[in-house]
C-alpha cells in the first residue's frame, strides 16, 4: 500500500502543478533565451525565451493526456478483437499478427507510421494505438476464451442475450484485475513511446510542447545549460517512477489475493 500511495501522491501532485502552471502557447522573448531560474521563472526560460516551466506544465499535460488515450483505445481495441475473433475461429490469424508484431521494434514502427500519417496529435495516438493492440489482444485471448465457457456465460448465450451484452454484463467485469494491470503498463509505455517519437522529431505538430521536444531541444545546451536539459529529463522520469510504483502495488496486490 504504500508503493501504491507514493505513486498516486507523486502523479496526482505532478499532474495538478502542471495543469496550475501550463501555458499552451508561452511567448517568445528573444533577450530572456536561456537565462536562469528566477522567483517568478523557476525553470527559467528555453532557447527562444519561452517559460520553461509553462511550456514543461504543458507538454506533461499534453503528454499524459495523448498516453491515456492511447491505453484506452488499445485496450479497447484489444478486447474487441480477441472477443469476435474467438466466436469465428481466427485466433490464428491474431496470433500471427501478435507474432510479428513482436518481431518489430514499437518505437521504429511507430515512428513509421507517424511520417506516413503526418504530424497531429491524433495522428500520433493512432499510430501508437497500431503498435500496442495486437499484444493486449493476444495477452486477453486465453482470458475471454476461459469466461465465454463459464456456466454463467453460457446461460447468458442460451435465454438469447447478445453478444455485445454478455461482453459488457459478464465478460468485461471479471476482467477488471487484467484492465488495470494492462492499462496502468500500457500507459507507462505510451509516456515513454510518446516522450521518444517527440525526441526524434515525429507525431506532434511542430512547437506543441512535449517533454520529448523540450528534451531534444535541450540536447544542444545540456553543457551551456544543463538546467535547460535536467528540468524536462526530471519530470520524465518522475512520471515513470510514480507509474512504475503503482503498477508494482497492483501487481503485489493482485499476488497476495490469489
Amino acid at each position: 500500500m504504500r508503493k501504491l500511495k507514493a505513486g498516486t501522491i507523486l502523479l496526482v501532485f505532478i499532474v495538478l502543478v502542471s495543469l496550475l502552471v501550463a501555458e499552451f502557447d508561452a511567448p517568445i522573448n528573444s533577450y530572456q533565451a536561456l537565462s536562469g531560474p528566477s522567483f517568478s521563472h523557476p525553470f527559467g526560460f528555453d532557447s527562444l525565451g519561452r517559460d520553461l516551466c509553462g511550456r514543461m506544465g504543458a507538454g506533461i499535460v499534453i503528454s499524459l493526456t495523448i498516453s491515456a488515450a492511447t491505453a484506452v483505445l488499445s485496450i479497447a481495441i484489444g478486447l474487441l478483437i480477441s472477443y469476435f475473433m474467438s466466436d469465428r475461429n481466427l485466433s490464428f490469424f491474431m496470433f500471427s499478427l501478435s507474432d510479428s508484431m513482436k518481431l518489430l521494434p514499437t518505437v521504429p514502427l511507430a515512428l513509421f507510421l507517424s511520417s506516413l500519417s503526418g504530424p497531429g496529435a491524433g495522428k500520433l495516438v493512432f499510430s501508437m494505438v497500431i503498435t500496442m493492440s495486437p499484444a493486449v489482444a493476444r495477452s486477453a485471448y486465453s482470458k475471454i476464451a476461459i469466461l465465454k465457457k463459464e456456466r454463467f456465460t453460457l446461460s447468458s448465450y442460451g435465454l438469447g442475450q447478445g453478444k455485445v451484452k454478455v461482453f459488457f454484463t459478464h465478460i468485461l467485469p471479471h476482467l477488471y484485475p487484467y484492465l488495470r494491470e494492462q492499462g496502468l503498463s500500457l500507459f507507462l509505455s505510451a509516456v515513454l513511446m510518446e516522450a521518444s517519437l517527440s525526441y526524434l522529431g515525429a507525431g506532434l505538430n511542430p512547437g506543441t510542447p512535449s517533454l520529448g521536444a523540450i528534451i531534444s531541444e535541450a540536447k544542444d545546451y545540456m553543457l551551456s545549460n544543463p538546467l535547460f536539459l535536467a528540468f524536462p529529463s526530471i519530470a520524465l522520469i518522475a512520471i515513470s517512477v510514480a507509474l512504475a510504483l503503482i503498477i508494482r502495488a497492483f501487481s503485489e496486490l493482485d499476488s497476495s489475493s490469489k
